[in-house]
């Protein structure tokens, strides 16, 4: 009898043995299989985008910082403002601020903020927001400011809002429209 348990003992131990260098064995290849080859670094922009083309109107450098963040130089079209009357209706249009500063001449009379919109560069902003363009402006945070005024503006002569003194009227869609 005595034979027969040390018999069953080492063949448990033998088992036991085997089940254990095998789960070892999975475990270990198994993580050395999903184990990245390479790591990504970190802050690394992954190139994915598929939106429309944007166009650009302004230095190099603001060319060059979009595609710091991922967006593909063959989805960025650089543009003049003269080009800006030209592109398609729904379009993605990036100004820097340093281009059409010059055009809104801006200053400060008595604390308040007063802009050129007579300029014909606001004309180009109302005629991008009136046919539907996504318009955004690259300006730094100090003028940051004048910049939200002037858009504010442009988009709502764009939508055809009128203003009277300090009340603002938007006109009624017609329900044929």
């Amino acid at each position: 009898m005595r034979f027969k348990s040390k018999l069953v003992f080492a063949i448990s131990l033998v088992v036991a043995v085997v089940l254990v260098a095998v789960m070892v064995s999975v475990l270990l290849l198994t993580h050395i299989t999903n184990k990245p080859s390479t790591p990504a670094p970190i802050g690394s922009s992954i190139s994915i985008y598929f939106g429309p083309t944007i166009y650009v109107v302004g230095p190099q450098s603001l060319i060059q910082r979009l595609v710091s963040v991922g967006i593909p130089q063959s989805k960025i079209a650089p543009t003049s403002l003269g080009q800006l009357p030209n592109l398609p209706n729904n379009s993605v249009v990036m100004i820097d601020w340093s281009v059409i500063k010059p055009y809104v001449a801006y200053g400060t009379v008595g604390g308040n903020i007063t802009l050129n919109l007579t300029s014909p560069a606001v004309g180009l902003l109302v005629n991008l927001f009136a046919k539907g363009d996504l318009v955004m402006m690259n300006v730094s945070r100090s003028e940051a400011p004048i910049a939200e005024l002037l858009l504010s503006y442009a988009m709502a002569k764009g939508a055809n809002v009128v203003f009277l003194r300090n009340k603002w009227r938007t006109p009624i869609p017609s329900p044929n429209a």
